[in-house]
């Protein structure tokens, strides 16, 4: 992921190249993107906040 690029609203708030390896990764794992889309963010807020709830 490039750093150096600035968020744009996808219909997520990502910055474009991350948005291009969830989608390629979703392809690659034969799911469907928002499933990586959920992984992904819930990656994101457990390393930021900690795990805070279990996933059903």
């Amino acid at each position: 992921m490039d750093s150096d690029e600035s968020p744009q609203a996808r219909g997520t708030q990502m910055r474009p190249s991350r948005h291009e390896q969830l989608r390629d990764l979703a392809y690659i794992e034969k799911r469907k993107f928002w499933m990586t889309l959920d992984d992904a963010l819930e990656l994101y807020v457990t390393k930021t906040y900690g795990k805070q709830y279990e996933r059903k």
